[in-house]
């Protein structure tokens, strides 16, 4: 059982260690316990075999012998799924020594520090799998091995039809739920301008209550002529697929940004500069996968950066919209060049359904 009760991008990242598990042990099952609203993501990974709420599990770790689970790892660490493993006698129960508070619910041990943030998420994620024989440095490269995606759902004929394949399909998912220092809206209105003379058709994306935000904080982003407006509208599913039906996302630090990467489409990340949550630790990875950050230090609530997440910061709005436009031309241009008689040509995913 791998736990990780956080959000998506948080889940996302432990796919990698699903799949090591997997191909050292075929014949193995693998558990995933995570919040509810994943488990669509969680049941399109081809690596987990079973999603378990989390919350259940804290409350009744009975379920766990009735699973047969014998290893248990808990990479962020959670206190509460780490004693619900213990009272379930799990035999193996990895943790960080690092992380006494959960490794005290631990009886087999890795040690590491965070301290940087210069290790990448996926690269601590698996430094867990040391101490069942795993070896040191374990690296993944390529999206199938890294995540292993099968979409379960295909996307309905309404929001399949939005898609033009003469175009460049690009996602501007505009906030992070309040997790990440965001891009700022006013800059993804600058980016719209500069794209409204180039073959790219727009789609915002986001949750209903962000688009509520959005039409408070820039209303003018949502009325543009150049954007097709699905905030809202799209449960996870229909969002995984609506994703690689696309060709490209530009998102700040947030889930979506790590699923485009993992169903190999262009995902371009805007990333703070502050330690533990620039791109070092949290970029998207992928093989068509990209980030930016403005170069400097900036550290979260201390001087420069506001304290909490969510709203940007002096080091996100100094990622100018000219900047990400380079960007987006490189990928025209690349589509252009790949498709001279104007048919699509996309990078293809290995991982996709």
């Amino acid at each position: 059982m791998i736990a990780e009760p956080h959000q998506l991008g948080d889940v996302l990242l432990t796919f990698p260690m699903a799949g090591a598990v997997k191909r050292r042990w075929p014949h193995s099952r693998v558990y995933l316990a995570a919040l509810p609203f994943t488990r669509p993501l969680i049941e399109a990974s081809s690596f987990v075999d079973g999603f378990l709420d989390c919350r259940e599990v804290v409350r009744e770790p009975a379920i766990l012998r009735r699973i047969g689970a014998d290893i248990f790892l808990n990479p962020f660490p959670d206190i509460d799924l780490a004693k619900a493993a213990r009272r379930a006698g799990v035999p193996v129960r990895v943790g960080n020594l690092k992380r006494l508070r959960g490794a005290v619910h631990c009886n087999r041990f890795m040690m590491q520090t965070d301290a940087g943030g210069t290790c990448h998420t996926i690269d601590r994620n698996l430094g867990y799998l040391r101490p069942l024989g795993f070896p040191r440095g374990l690296r993944l490269s390529s999206s199938e091995a890294l995540y292993g995606l099968r979409l379960r759902v295909a996307l309905e004929p309404r929001f399949g039809e939005l898609i033009d394949p003469s175009r460049f399909n690009l996602l501007l998912h505009l906030k992070s739920g309040g997790h990440g220092h965001e891009w700022p809206l006013g800059h993804f209105l600058q980016l719209t301008q500069m794209l409204a003379a180039h073959p790219a058709k727009l789609f915002l994306t986001g949750t209903a209550a962000e688009r509520e935000q959005v039409q408070r904080e820039c209303p003018a982003l949502l009325a543009r002529d150049n954007v097709t407006d699905l905030m809202g509208r799209l449960d996870l599913d229909q969002f995984l697929a609506f994703v690689q039906a696309a060709d490209g996302m530009i998102a700040s630090s947030t889930g979506p940004i790590h699923i485009a990467a993992a169903l190999g489409r262009r995902a371009f990340g805007i990333y703070p500069c502050g330690t533990a949550i620039d791109p070092a630790r949290w970029a998207p990875r992928g093989t068509y996968a990209e980030s930016i950050t403005a170069g400097w230090r900036c550290e979260p609530g201390r001087g420069n950066c506001p304290g909490g997440k969510g709203p940007p910061c002096p080091c996100t709005i100094a990622v100018t919209p000219r900047e990400v436009m380079g960007r987006l031309l490189a990928w025209l241009d690349a589509r252009r060049s790949s498709a001279p008689d104007g048919s699509r040509v996309r990078p293809q995913a290995a991982s996709a359904a």
